[in-house]
């Protein structure tokens, strides 16, 4: 009877290692998204924008002798109560260093979704976390160059109508500026004419979204072995050079947590 026990519980050991083995062989089924970002490349190495500095008031001393009768007093009180303030001009700066990058090194952003599992996946989001310094922008947004609050001064443009044989002497231009009937209109601002209207196409199975440098991609489902190529949505505009981090993070119904991972972009400078 013992030797019957001992053959059993051989029996039952074999039995429960091929068991195990045979669980080991079987994949579970899930999802198991990809998600990769378009080896970026942007148009030139990174220069940094150089910031507007504030210039100092002028007087009637520094203008040249040969120009002195054609600047009047009131031309240079006028220049320097027009200058800018130091908060205005530090806005101004700011606007003005986007929209150099955005000319300048913008990249468009190209994201490829796959599903390497063996079973759908549904009500998928997708976070890409971008740095600061890496700023994600809608590719259709109009970026417009801001408007330097620091005007030519009456010098320069002095300098420059005599260079143009244009200069007239001021007791002559303020009789001229006193009864043109144009008087004040090229200085005056005109609104615009129009704006672009962006339609955003309706689509039920995946949408986008950028909010606080977070771009989130929603999937209504995605088939095993299928792929989304997104290519004409976003644009990269790097506000300096260096390698950065970017996160994306990935759920759907079929995962029990986000799963995470960490690529890099490498922004060029100038040597």
């Amino acid at each position: 009877l013992s030797k019957e026990v001992a053959n059993l519980s051989k029996e039952n050991r074999e039995l429960r290692l091929e068991i195990k083995e045979l669980e080991s062989k079987i994949s579970p089924k899930a999802p198991k998204i990809d998600v990769s970002v378009n080896d970026i490349e942007f148009n030139s190495p990174f220069k940094p924008y150089t910031d507007t500095i504030l210039p100092t008031k002028i007087s009637l001393d520094d203008v040249p002798h040969y120009l002195r009768d054609y600047i009047s007093s009131a031309d240079i009180e006028g220049y320097n109560n027009s200058l800018p303030s130091q908060d205005e001009l530090e806005l101004y700066n700011i606007k003005m260093n986007f929209f150099y990058n955005h000319k300048n090194f913008s990249s468009p952003l190209t994201i490829d979704v796959i599903n390497l599992g063996n079973v759908k996946a549904t009500n998928m989001y997708i976070d890409i976390i971008f740095p600061n310094d890496l700023i994600v922008i809608d590719s259709n947004k109009k970026i417009e160059e801001p408007q330097n609050p620091i005007h030519p001064s009456p010098i320069e443009l002095a300098e420059s109508d005599l260079n143009f044989g244009g200069l007239i002497p001021k007791h002559v231009r303020d009789i001229l500026d006193a009864t043109s009937p144009y008087s004040g209109v090229l200085g005056a601002t005109f609104p615009k004419i129009y704006e672009p209207i962006k339609i955003s196409p309706i689509n039920q199975s995946w949408s986008t979204n950028v909010t606080e440098n977070k771009l989130t991609i929603k999937i209504k489902n995605l088939l095993h072995t299928r792929n989304m190529k997104f290519d004409d949505e976003y644009v990269i505009v790097p506000m300096k050079s260096g390698i950065f981090d970017i996160e994306i993070k990935v759920i759907c119904e079929e995962l029990e947590q986000p799963e995470v991972k960490i690529i890099k972009i490498n922004v060029p400078k100038e040597d």
